[in-house]
């Protein structure tokens, strides 16, 4: 693509942006158009689909990773933009909130050809930054043209068109040293301080507009419908305290724990109003947790609270273990921590107002050794080389135990597996399966003669029962594992035959097996559905009965012979052959029938 012209991608430009103006310096009037040009879907860039974005770094000679991080990714309810993450409402994506200064700006910059100087900076976006960091001007907001993806270069011509025609103004208004915050973050910088550092760029936000209302309004504040100018002074207030970290919180809280009435001991919201109550909303998670332990603090040494009172937790309770913590000591995602909490904890204890913060140090204990080094359902198919279904089959039928059991079905804990227990499982199998493989079948060859009792001879194969067995490796197990099927009828119980495989183990003509059911010499184990004969009973009739044919194939005798022994010794079919078709003996007559010997073999004279 070197015949491409370019425009410069900005350090603080979102991929819509360069890209609208990438498709204007090369002759398309809309974004959307340019990007079919080159066989890309519109939506599929906008929602950062990798793949799309690949065959777009070839086209732009941008990296796929730099694309991928300056695209609004969004993904359910969450939004991702270089690294952070945001709630959905938390970004503006159907309007744009312009700086008219930035653009007259961007318009008296000679480096960049006309119709193209314009870009959306990505601060714009955040809702919480109402002042340009640059300009000292709010932002007036414009509709954003959308065709798959958001056509931006239109939208600020648009925007620009209004500024120009008086249609939307914007007013003075000092940005502060929290707006040129959030433009640091979004443009990869951390250096404001191990609190907001530590926290995603939208949790930072939320702290810095909680504890600057708390500043300036007490224990009893609101955030939402505070004008702007409110909300620059709150947000600023709160960082300033942020930053500065353990002294700037503990200032904060200083003053409104003064404002509590004297019978204000009991518990955090008592002590610290509308602060208190939002860090210990669910839908705060352990991202704040840090912020939590200052607030804990603060009341075990500041504040003369009673023995019972809570703050996320008892005050000067050490039997409790903060959830971040227990995330990390884990080793698992805070939401199966969250789960199995919820799963583990009794109503007593989920009924507190610091459960999902705190837990207690028991719970934490069991919690940890139940779910540190475990693995899910993908990741033991992965390790073991045995497809998913396979895997899921061997937990359903506790061959495979789970670490951690789920209560039920649908949302909530997914089942955990150990991952030692999983590799030794293959290795006792493996260690067991070396016998000569020519003389067995797989599994899935021995479905065709089994009726019923699969299950079984899975057990079987795992536990231990059975001892002639070879194993290739397969991703299935049903081809993986291969048995003996006599040594199979033997030890599993449960096994039922169909007539075929019962005809080709003892050696009966086609017919014989249905004329001795008849007869009563088998009994059927699924009347009214199909044939089938228990194990148990195939075992039962071996041992007692025998076939002629069997008989002098492994004895080696010739027709002749055995029908000489059988007159000599005056020994008589176990059923009648005019009944059964075939000749079967009882294998008490064998040693009988053997003692009369074959009569020796003439040799012709010469």
């Amino acid at each position: 693509m070197s015949a491409m012209l370019r425009v410069p991608f900005h350090d603080d430009e979102t991929l819509a942006s360069f890209l609208s103006r990438m498709a204007r310096v090369n002759g398309r009037n809309t974004l959307s158009g340019f990007l079919k040009d080159f066989a890309l879907s519109p939506l599929r860039v906008h929602h950062g689909d990798r793949a799309e974005l690949d065959k777009l770094s070839h086209v732009t000679g941008i990296p796929a990773e730099v694309l991928y991080s300056r695209a609004v990714r969004v993904k359910g309810t969450v939004t991702e933009y270089r690294g952070e993450t945001f709630h959905r409402l938390a970004i503006e994506r159907t309007r744009l909130r312009v700086c008219s200064h930035c653009l007259q700006e961007d318009e008296r910059n000679s480096s960049c050809k006309p119709g193209t100087r314009m870009y959306a900076r990505a601060v714009w976006m955040v809702p919480a930054v109402v002042s340009c960091p640059r300009h000292d001007r709010t932002f007036t907001a414009v509709a954003v043209n959308f065709d798959g993806i958001p056509d931006l270069y239109r939208t600020l011509e648009k925007a620009q068109r209004e500024i120009a025609d008086g249609l939307t103004t914007s007013s003075e208004l000092s940005s502060t040293a929290f707006e040129k915050f959030v433009e640091r973050r979004l443009s990869g910088l951390r250096r404001d301080g191990e609190l907001l550092d530590g926290a995603s760029l939208q949790t930072a936000i939320d702290l810095c507009q909680i504890f600057g209302f708390a500043s300036v309004h007490g224990r009893k504040f609101h955030v939402r419908g505070a004008s702007n100018d409110t909300l620059s002074v709150a947000s600023q207030l709160g960082f300033d305290a942020l930053g500065r970290g353990r002294e700037g919180v503990f200032a904060i809280l200083d003053r409104l724990a003064a404002q509590k009435s004297e019978s204000s001991i009991r518990g955090g919201f008592a002590i610290y109003g509308n602060l208190y109550f939002l860090l210990t909303r669910p839908t705060r998670g352990t991202e704040y947790d840090r912020v939590r332990e200052l607030v804990r603090e603060h009341a075990a040494r500041a504040v003369a609270t009673l023995p019972a009172a809570r703050i996320f937790g008892k005050v000067g309770d050490t039997g409790t273990v903060n959830m971040n913590a227990l995330v990390r000591k884990a080793r698992v995602h805070p939401t199966t921590v969250a789960r199995y909490l919820q799963q583990n904890s009794s109503v007593e204890e989920m009924d507190k107002p610091e459960f999902g913060q705190f837990v207690d140090a028991a719970t934490a204990s069991r919690a940890v050794a139940d779910l540190s080094d475990t693995i899910l359902m993908p990741a033991v198919s992965e390790i073991l080389g045995w497809n998913i279904h396979d895997c899921r089959r061997l937990a359903e039928m506790e061959i495979l135990p789970a670490a951690v059991k789920r209560d039920m079905k649908g949302y909530g804990l997914k089942q955990r597996y150990s991952p030692t227990l999983a590799i030794a499982l293959k290795e006792s199998l493996i260690s067991r399966a070396n016998y000569n493989p020519s003389q067995l079948q797989s599994l899935r060859a021995l479905r065709l003669s089994i009726v019923s009792g699969h299950d079984d001879v899975l057990k079987a194969v795992f536990d231990g029962r059975l001892r002639h067995m070879a194993y290739a490796e397969h991703r299935s197990i049903l081809d993986a594992v291969q048995v003996d099927l006599w040594e199979v009828i033997r030890h599993c119980a449960e096994v039922t035959l169909s007539p075929k495989a019962i005809n080709r183990l003892l050696g009966f003509e086609r017919l014989t097996f249905l004329r001795l059911l008849e007869i009563g010499a088998f009994s059927n184990a699924t009347p009214g559905t199909t044939v089938s004969i228990k194990a148990d009973d195939v075992v039962s009739f071996d041992s007692a009965y025998i076939t002629s044919a069997r008989v002098k194939r492994e004895h080696m005798l010739r027709r002749g012979d055995f029908d000489a022994m059988m007159d000599i010794n005056d020994i008589d079919p176990a059923f009648p052959l005019d009944e059964v078709g075939q000749m079967i003996l009882r294998r008490l007559d064998i040693p009988r029938l053997l003692s009369a010997g074959p009569k020796p073999i003439r040799m012709r004279a010469n």
